[in-house]
């Protein structure tokens, strides 16, 4: 029986540390399409080693990793709910659009690691997402570890200080629902190990899932780390079945012997009853970098969130091309005077809102003014003249950090259209 207080949720994650290049649009394409990202729910992508350009404002979009994977996206209904980096670390959050009215609040944190912490090079990004009733939340996080497989305790440091912060667990916050931290996380195989051996043991193992499994649970630094209590020893990790993703000749699936063969790649899960893995591996169809690209896919059952009624906008059919547009919104529980901020703002999408942070127009909410409207208080914001299409406008708040109302779409016409409409109507009467 179907337990209706409860809604199952779809997690696709993907960390691909791109080794500084830039990418190829068949194989980003090759790459997505593979691993079906546009069946899930919530998409996290964490990237490590992004040039400047991709963070850049001067670069054009198309040459950016973040562009390609969003066009891709939303061309597939998918909405770019956060997108932010630190230093060459970047992290991309998806969903759908029946989601967006679901969520409370979307919290960002950091964790530098380079030069003491003055630098995030190695470094984590976290996002976490509250639901509206429930108290439900996801907390995606994204790390670039130190490498080498000498600096096993430096690693172990960096996790053990960004822990607490990047999952959220203090005081001034109740502890994640769920947690995924993805990443190149650099663990390597013991020192001890020579590439040409590793090599040569892998291939004796391909295909023999369970020999494999043993092999990473002995020989592997992380593996070891978790069961000795000295890093995400608060996590699970599914079992590898996958090779080794570092360190590949660009362009092919031969290994570079300068470095002995390790998983450094990895997606790691707090443990949970409501939470499943249902796939962990990596993708080779992508060979752009010395790092293969590696996917978990989750299933996790939430308490079904309600929906926000912090903002309600007032329905609009239909608009005019030729008129300066105006939106009417209502404020409800006293939202503005218990949370407004002069940062707030309301924008003005395509239909299907490709990126929240990016809307087509925007007005912040200060320059909006208050007017009686069929009997109550409603709150109006003005635009310019708008192109015919198909839009909705939204409520931003800057506190929560989410869209807190969003409206229903809504057509804007040409004047001539309208004109023509009149008359064939006129017409057939």
């Amino acid at each position: 029986m179907t337990d209706s207080t409860r809604t199952k949720w779809r997690l696709i994650t993907l960390t691909y540390n791109v080794n500084g290049n830039k990418p190829d649009p068949e194989s980003v394409i090759r790459l997505l399409d593979s691993e079906k990202l546009d069946e899930a729910d919530f998409v996290a992508i964490g990237l490590q080693e992004v040039t400047n350009y991709d963070v850049s404002s001067f670069t054009p979009p198309e040459v950016t990793w973040s562009k390609q994977i969003a066009s891709w996206m939303t061309s597939r209904r998918r909405i770019l709910l956060k997108k932010t980096y630190l230093a060459s670390n970047k992290l991309l959050l998806f969903t759908k659009i029946q989601i967006l009215p679901k969520i409370n609040r979307v919290n960002l944190r950091y964790s530098r690691a380079t030069l003491c912490g003055l630098a995030g090079y190695k470094g984590s990004i976290s996002v976490r997402i509250d639901f509206v009733g429930q108290q439900t939340s996801l907390c995606f996080v994204t790390s670039h570890m130190f490498h080498s497989e000498k600096l096993y305790w430096k690693r172990a440091d960096q996790y053990n200080n960004s822990y607490a912060h990047c999952s959220f667990k203090s005081k001034q916050s109740t502890e994640s629902d769920f947690v995924i931290w993805m990443g190149d996380l650099n663990w390597r195989l013991d020192s001890s190990k020579d590439a040409l051996k590793v090599v040569a043991e892998l291939a004796v193992l391909e295909g023999d899932t369970s020999a494999l499994e043993e092999y990473v649970q002995k020989n592997d630094q992380l593996s070891r780390a978790m069961v000795m209590g000295h890093a995400f020893h608060h996590f699970k990790e599914g079992p590898i079945f996958f090779q080794p993703t570092y360190r590949m000749r660009v362009g092919t699936m031969e290994y570079d012997l300068k470095r002995v063969p390790s998983w450094c790649d990895r997606i790691l899960y707090k443990e949970n009853d409501n939470i499943k893995l249902i796939r962990y591996n990596s993708n080779s169809g992508i060979r752009l970098s010395d790092h293969l690209p590696v996917i978990g896919e989750f299933e996790c059952s939430v308490l079904t969130p309600e929906e926000s009624d912090l903002v309600r906008f007032l329905p609009l059919e239909i608009w005019y091309s030729g008129v300066p547009f105006s939106c009417r919104f209502i404020f409800e529980s006293s939202y503005w005077k218990r949370e407004g901020s002069y940062k707030d703002w309301i924008g003005l999408y395509e239909s299907d809102v490709p990126e929240v942070e990016n809307p087509l127009k925007y007005v912040f909410a200060v320059s909006t003014y208050d007017e009686m409207f069929e009997g109550r208080v409603t709150t109006l914001a003005e635009f310019p003249i708008l192109e015919a299409g198909t839009y909705r406008t939204g409520y931003f708040s800057c506190n929560r950090g989410c869209l807190i109302g969003i409206s229903p779409p809504f057509t804007v016409s040409s004047p001539q259209t309208s004109i023509e409409s009149a008359v064939s109507a006129s017409e057939r009467h």
